[in-house]
């Protein structure tokens, strides 16, 4: 099972600041397809109603090789099943360089270089931050460079997983004025018996005044 829960203000600027940077992306992909002949699509299946909505929607993307034995099937992805994979691109500015490589809701995939702990990279083309926080946790900011301990319009915060392909899997999402989205990994393995918690190592997400808290339930 995987659970979530949304807390915060009722701020509508946030909502819509996330409602652009999904339709963003949503056009790159458009335009990905054009150029290298992809195929990309996504289905909203339903959306709860929030102060920072969750919208289950799942994107299939053809070149999304990484996800090939994805728990939605070959290569589909949803924005709560977003990760970041320590590993050695076969394609691309990368090719052949251990990277961190970013696979996005939208089903695009970039690679950025390793990094130590306390070290930070940014994707002028893209728009984020890359940080890592320890060794166990790695952030990615969207948006232009802030200075220093302000708050991003939207940060994403992944743990890391280390497991056949080492990993960091999504575990908050964080808007500027506090909204947030926690995911939970408390999941039995039916074929190995691996019990997979999270533990917040370290990682506290800022306080509001105005935080609300609801939750949901959903089968993986």
């Amino acid at each position: 099972m995987t659970s979530w829960s949304t807390s915060a203000g009722r701020h509508q600027q946030t909502v819509e600041a996330a409602a652009s940077r999904i339709a963003r992306h949503q056009c790159a992909r458009a335009l990905r397809s054009v150029s290298l002949g992809d195929e990309s699509f996504t289905h909203t299946d339903f959306v709860l109603a929030a102060p920072l909505p969750i919208e289950w929607a799942r994107t299939y993307a053809s070149d999304l090789d990484a996800f090939d034995w994805g728990s939605l099937g070959a290569r589909w992805i949803t924005p709560y099943g977003m990760r970041v994979d320590v590993a050695t691109p076969v394609r691309g500015a990368r090719q052949g360089k251990a990277s961190l490589v970013h696979h996005a809701a939208d089903g695009r995939s970039h690679a950025y270089p390793v990094l130590a702990v306390g070290q930070a990279y940014f994707d002028p083309i893209e728009e984020v931050t890359v940080s890592r926080l320890s060794e166990n946790l790695l952030v990615l900011d969207f948006g232009k460079p802030l200075p220093a301990g302000e708050q991003s319009e939207w940060r994403e915060i992944y743990e890391y997983v280390d497991s056949k392909q080492p990993h960091f899997r999504l575990v908050a999402q964080q808007a500027k004025d506090g909204m947030s989205i926690g995911l939970r990994y408390d999941h039995v393995v039916a074929a190995t018996g691996e019990r997979g918690l999270l533990r917040h190592r370290g990682l506290h997400l800022p306080h509001h005044p105005s935080r609300q808290a609801a939750g949901v339930v959903l089968p993986r």
